[in-house]
This record gives structure tokens, sequence and C-alpha cells, in this order.
């Protein structure tokens, strides 16, 4: 490079490096605000008026194609080399309808390592048919494109909506699945679960006759009715009470450890509402002293009240049982609002559950190279390292603790225990959010986006840096 021709070489190199970086970032611009492959062609022309050095070539929409391909692989890479480093794994799935009217299965991988929990998109595919070796055959395909090593080894949850085809006792994807990997743990999504239970309370009102139902003066009658006015106050503390526990089960990182203490929450305020005003129901009863209006404060809604929140607690418990009992219950110890707040009263803590996990997740472990035979010696060993850092040990977080524990031999094996439940997912919230964002970009102008460009611009949206990073 020393010589003139070197120079020259080096020069031209720069220069056509620095023409590509804003090519690039023209794409991923696009790209980020859902636009058209073709407004590639009026940024490059914007940038050219404007004076920037871009070249002649690389100019047309088929190129931006290409670029956005490198970046998606480049941003799958990241996650696959992720997932890959993991020592195990759980796929959330979850299909929908998309413009063109056809049906489009989105594939998530979601791992854990150190205590640092990871969800990352992986493709979107369409299946041939809508059942469940089509949507299996979606997932299979896109796990082995995107390299994901011995996944059928490492796989110990799958998360989905709870339909039939996904998650049924027979001939579902889970079951099939659980043909391969027979300790994969399927979790119904938890925040469809809450919606069910809210379905299952059907409250009723007879302020209004039948027949008055379907009239102006009847819907009149009813929402100026004072035990109605009081009904739907009482209706609104009690959403807002589920809304909190459902935005907080489909957080990213949520995981099923948590599900048992956020919903005993959940359900300790539920049952303090049977007999206890809410804020909305108190601000009203307040209005009411000041105004001196008795007849409006002595307005009783007690009997449905109690009807509906009686209802409300049995329907959870029902949909929520298995977060009491079994393996999902067993993965509470990994939410440290439950541990014990003094190490002497720790002796004990979790030894039964670690006992559940190990037996039913001993052959996976061992494949990932665990030691099953150590974890429970170790557990108390990790217990004793979590009370010596932490003076409150309800503040301590697995993301801190985890990679010194995994460093540290006398911790690590318990550690892969703790990895392994918090990679069971407590949602499929995030399929959720592919669906909105699919919508978004695979528009009615936009209709005939193949499967494979549909999860590259996905990948980009999702994983790359916002434009001004």
């Amino acid at each position: 490079m020393d010589t003139a021709a070197g120079k020259a070489l080096q020069k031209l190199n720069e220069k056509v490096y620095s023409q590509l970086v804003v090519l690039f970032r023209n794409m991923h611009a696009i790209v980020k605000q859902r636009r058209p492959f073709t407004d590639y062609l009026w940024l490059c022309e914007l940038d050219e008026r404007k004076g920037v050095d871009i070249g002649r070539t690389y100019r047309n929409d088929k190129q931006a194609v290409n670029f956005a391909r490198l970046k998606a692989e480049h941003e799958r890479k990241q996650v696959v080399q992720y997932v890959n480093n993991a020592k195990f794994i759980s796929v959330i799935s979850d299909g929908a309808t998309d413009s063109a009217v056809q049906e489009e299965e989105f594939v998530y991988i979601r791992a854990c390592q150190n205590g640092s929990i990871k969800t990352g998109f992986l493709a979107v595919g369409s299946p041939e048919r809508a059942d469940a070796d089509g949507i299996l055959q979606v997932i299979t395909d896109s796990l082995k494109d995107a390299g994901i090593e011995d996944w059928s080894k490492k796989l110990v949850g799958v998360g989905s909506d709870g339909a039939n085809v996904m998650s049924g006792k027979k001939g579902s994807v889970v079951a099939k699945l659980k043909q391969v990997q027979p300790l994969l743990r399927g979790v119904h999504c938890f925040a469809h679960r809450l919606q069910l239970a809210y379905k299952d309370v059907r409250p009723t009102d007879k302020t209004a006759s039948a027949d008055s139902l379907g009239k102006a003066k009847g819907f009149l009658k009813i929402m100026t009715n004072h035990a109605m006015i009081k009904f739907m106050l009482f209706m609104t503390d009690v959403i807002a009470c589920l809304s909190k526990l459902s935005l907080s089960i489909q957080a990213t990182t949520a995981s099923v450890a948590y599900i048992k203490r956020q919903l005993d929450a959940t359900i300790a305020v539920l049952k303090k509402y049977e007999t206890k005003d809410g804020p909305k129901l108190r601000k009203m009863r307040e209005i009411c002293r000041l105004n001196e209006d008795e007849i409006v404060a002595a307005v009783s809604i007690q009997p449905v009240r109690k009807a509906v929140i009686t209802g409300l607690v049995e329907c959870l418990g029902s949909r929520f049982a298995d977060a009491y009992e079994g393996v999902i219950s067993a993965c509470k110890i990994a939410d440290f609002q439950l541990w014990p707040a003094k190490q002497t009263e720790s002796t004990k803590f979790g030894d039964d559950e670690v006992a559940v996990l190990v037996d039913h997740f001993g052959p996976i472990m061992t494949d990932a190279g665990v030691d099953t035979d150590a974890v429970e010696l170790e557990w108390d060993m990790l217990k004793a390292a979590v009370f010596n850092r932490y003076k409150d040990v309800h503040n301590a977080m697995w993301s801190d603790i985890g990679p010194a524990s995994a460093a540290d031999p006398n911790c690590k094996n318990a550690m892969a225990l703790i990895d392994l439940i918090l990679t069971i997912p407590a949602h499929s919230a995030d399929a959720e959010r592919g669906f909105s964002e699919m919508k978004l970009i695979k528009t009615d102008w936009r209709s005939k986006l193949r499967p494979s460009i549909l999860s590259d611009l996905m990948m980009i949206f999702f994983h790359s840096a916002e434009i001004k990073s």
C-alpha cells in the first residue's frame, strides 16, 4: 500500500465504503419507518441533490432488497449466537392472517444465560395448511434454517395462545414436539388465560325490562340508574386491577416463576373489593357525601358485587390451576420476592421445588452438561451467595448474580437450573406484537411480500438499532 497504485486503491475503497454506508442507512431508515422499497429511489435522489456522494451504482429497489437481506442476516446471526450459547431454549409461536388473507406463522426464540433473559424474533412462514403438521413444519424449518444447534435436545418450553391446534392433548403442535422432546412444557399464555377468566364471569343486570333493552330509553334508564353507575365504577376498579396483572405477565422478560406471586396479589386485592371500595367507587361516595346526596350514597350493589368477585376468583383459580402445582409451581424458587427475608429462615427453602424440577428436566439438563446430582447441594450454596451479596434479598436480580454464579464451581449447576426456569415463557405476547407489526408492514399495497422478505423486514425492525443510532 506504500506504492502510488496501492494508495489510489485504498482511497478508492474508502470512497466506495462511504457511499455504501449512506446507501445502507437509507435502506435501514425505510425499513424502520415501514416504507416500501421504492422509497429508496427518491431517498437516494434527495441525497444526491443535497450534495452527498452516493455513486451511481446500487441505486434501485432490488439492491435495497439485497441490502435488507444482508442486514437481516447480520441481526439474525446475533440472535442465533446468543441462543446457541445458551443451555436451554423455548419457542413461542402463534399465527395470524395477513392482508392477502394468508395464514402466517410467527416463530420467536427465548433463552436465558446467567440470569439474563432474551426473546428474539426468528422467522415468519406460511404453512401449507393451518393445521398442526403445517405449523410444526414452519417451526422446525425456521429453527433449522437459522442454524439453531441441537434445538430438540435444548427445548424446554413452547408458548402459545392455547388454541387446540397448538396445545391440545392429541395431535397438536405441542403434542408432536413432545414426540421429539418428551420433557418440554407447553405453556398456554397466561395473559390469554386472564382474558378467558374474565369472560367466564358474566354479571347480569335486571334494572331494565327486556323490552326496553333495545331502545334508547331503555339504555338511558340503565345508564342513569344509581346502582348501574356504582356497578360501572366498581367494574372499573376491578378491570384496573386485572389490567395491571395482564401488563406484568406480558413483559418480554416475564417468566412462569413470577406468575404465582402476581396472581396471589391480584386475588388479594379483588377479595378486598368485595367489601371495600376501590379508588373510583370511593371517589363517587366522597362526591355524594360532599353534595349531601344520601339517596345515591345509600344505594347498595353488594349482592352483584359479591357475585362478581366470587366468580372471578373461582375462574382465575380454575384457569391458572397449574401455577399452584407441579413443575410450573416449582419454578417460583426463581422469584426473589418469595424468598425468606433472612438467611437463617432459608435453610429448607426451595429444596422440594428443586427436587421436582431436577426429576422432570433431569435428562435435558444432563444433555446440556449439567451435573444433576450436584444441583441440590449447590442450591444451598447459591442461596448463601445471594444472601451474602444483598442486604435485602428481595432486591436481588438474577442478571446481576448470574455471571459470577455460573463461573463459580460451587454454584454453576444450580445456576443452570435457574436459567432453565427463566427460559420457560409465561406468554405469547411477543407473537401478538409480531402480528401488529406485520399488519403495518404488509399492508394492502404490499400484499405480495414474500414470507422471506417479510421475515427480513421484521428482523431489522425488531433487532436493529434505531435510526438516530
